[in-house]
């Protein structure tokens, strides 16, 4: 039932559900055999989740993208987390800082309503294939939307606090499925679509790691109501993707601290 694998996938293995990423221990086979182990915890965990075989079926087409540059490019994603949490990944892998949020990259090996297994893009993953950090966050752009679809839904007006009442239109956006929906708030083409329909600008509170809200406004809102009502929606949340509320520049697809 176990899958002998290659040393460097099962290294960097990781499985994330709300937010928290468990990587899986590395132990060395019983034969002292370097080119494969075979991890007990984590096919304990495919077990669990009823995923063994799905594992099984999708992990050869990660071992090909880990291999050719044509395959890699088409299928690396991108994950956003927390700073604090970003720091963890710094040492071995490429990153991407965006004001207190990190960027890692990623090959998605399978995912469910639960949470998603992937490998993450180390240091040496990334010369192998010879591109930058730039190419990454490029390919990664085109290829997490697909991986991961946004759901895009009005919020109802119980959501809304009074503060956000000022404002012309308001969204939830997360994925398919609900897990680690923060990653949405760098898909460019969801924002340039809301902002079509809402008006001039766009105010993101990235309220979870697996939600964020946005705001549309045709005059600019007063950015103190704003972190208010920010507060008011992460004070009980345990798990924030970042502490700050953002402006979304349409003609220039960034975001910005909105100040």
């Amino acid at each position: 039932m176990y899958k002998r694998l290659p040393k460097e996938i099962l290294e960097n293995l990781i499985y994330v559900k709300n937010g928290n990423i468990q990587c899986f221990v590395h132990k060395p086979s019983p034969d002292g055999d370097d080119d494969g182990i075979d991890d007990d915890a984590f096919f304990k965990l495919l077990l669990m989740l009823g995923v063994i075989d799905k594992f099984l079926s999708t992990i050869e087409e990660v071992q090909v993208a880990i291999s050719s540059k044509s395959d890699f490019i088409q299928k690396v994603c991108f994950d956003v987390v927390d700073e604090a949490t970003g720091k963890s990944f710094e040492p071995t892998c490429p990153v991407t800082k965006i004001y207190d949020m990190t960027v890692f990259y990623i090959i998605p090996v399978f995912n469910t309503s639960e949470g998603f297994a992937a490998l993450k893009v180390t240091n040496d993953l990334m010369k192998r294939m010879n591109v930058s950090v730039n190419d990454l966050h490029a390919y990664a752009k085109l290829n997490t939307p697909k991986f991961f679809p946004p759901v895009v839904s009005v919020l109802l007006s119980s959501s809304i606090t009074t503060a956000m009442k000022n404002y012309e239109k308001a969204w939830s956006v997360t994925t398919n499925g609900g897990m680690n929906g923060g990653i949405s708030i760098l898909y460019d083409e969801v924002l340039t679509r809301l902002k079509t329909e809402g008006g001039c600008g766009l105010v993101i509170y990235p309220v979870s790691i697996n939600e964020i809200y946005i705001c549309a406004y045709n005059v600019r809102s007063d950015m103190k109501a704003a972190s208010e009502a920010f507060y008011e929606l992460t004070s009980t949340q345990t798990e924030r993707l970042s502490n700050n509320i953002y402006d979304y520049d349409g003609g220039l697809n960034v975001i910005s601290i909105a100040d």
